[in-house]
């Protein structure tokens, strides 16, 4: 079923290589590319879903984890975990014992410097009871973004649709397929609010360290879901989280789902080894939705000159 026609063409995919800065604030691209397994695939056009996988089912097992230094940064300690009342308790005990000091002795210069000792051992002891406390918190809060990252699950896609690797790892070594996504449409594009880090594409940053900070100095959730090492940066990552509330849970497998329109896909690339069998059931998919939406679709083939992709054209409406 479906004719392949037309002269092969090498791969067109912009920095082929990843040679690109590694930025949070690179331009989306009006198609980003997800490669499809054979057992879940074809269910973007069967069921209309796509499926968001849970951190801790990803690939990398460094997804989703940075390392927490603490609570709150030494240079704001006394601002944010040392309320105001701790502090004027600190000073009335050190007041206090001044005050003693001062009928005892009935020397104001011995009163001052006992105020200060007494208060000096007094924050000493404080601050002695935050690093106890910062412990604690630490384990608190890794804690926390554990369940955070239990709580919530993305999908992954790409700019390059001809990276071999990708094929390998993702497509089932060349068997399944990938679908080009038109990016702005209103299913990719959920943000709830100017402040919601959830439910719209957004590029993975690629770096050498893991995201390592306290938590008083994160102001949204972005190292944590979008941070991995530089090695993944030829995968040119764009990836959407949702909380697991918003997605569909498949009861027979567990896995989760959100709807895909079919006017969302804009293309359909086939792998070098796709079987007949899924070959002939992705173009009869696509026939029976040619006059609601049409999709480009085209057969991967090895160059002969070249560790590289080719794209033919497969023209199969009728």
């Amino acid at each position: 079923m479906g004719t392949t026609t037309g002269t092969a063409q090498e791969p067109t995919d912009p920095d082929p290589l990843g040679q690109q800065e590694e930025s949070a604030t690179r331009a989306r691209p009006p198609i980003l590319y997800k490669y499809m397994g054979v057992e879940y695939g074809i269910e973007v056009f069967t069921k209309a879903r796509i499926k968001y996988t849970q951190p801790g089912e990803l690939n990398d097992p460094f997804e989703c984890k940075p390392f927490l230094l603490g609570p709150v940064d030494p240079e704001h300690r006394n601002e944010s975990m040392a309320s105001q009342h701790v502090k004027d308790n600190i000073e009335k005990i050190a007041q206090a014992a001044a005050n003693k000091g001062n009928r005892q002795q009935r020397r104001q210069k011995n009163s001052r410097r006992t105020y200060k000792v007494i208060r000096s051992k007094a924050l000493t002891l404080f601050h002695q009871s935050m690093d106890n406390l910062d412990q604690k918190h630490t384990h608190y809060i890794n804690r926390e973004v554990a369940t955070y990252r239990d709580r919530i699950a993305m999908v992954c896609l790409t700019e390059s649709r001809t990276n071999l690797l990708m094929w390998s790892h993702y497509a089932d070594q060349h068997a399944g397929f990938v679908i080009g996504v038109h990016t702005a449409h209103p299913c990719f594009n959920r943000q709830r609010s100017e402040a919601d880090d959830h439910n719209y594409f957004r590029p993975v940053i690629y770096s050498d360290v893991r995201p390592n900070f306290y938590m008083n100095q994160i102001r949204s959730r972005e190292p944590i879901i979008l941070t991995k090492s530089r090695e993944w940066k030829d995968e040119k990552e764009w990836r959407i989280v949702a909380p697991l509330e918003l997605l569909t849970k498949d009861p027979k497998n567990g896995k989760y789902f959100y709807d895909l329109p079919i006017e969302a896909i804009k293309e359909v690339y086939m792998g070098v080894r796709i079987s007949p069998a899924l070959r002939n059931r992705i173009i009869e998919e696509l026939v029976k939705r040619q006059d609601q939406h049409t999709i480009k679709l085209f057969q991967m083939e090895q160059s002969e000159r070249h560790y590289a992709l080719v794209e033919k054209e497969v023209h199969y409406r009728t």
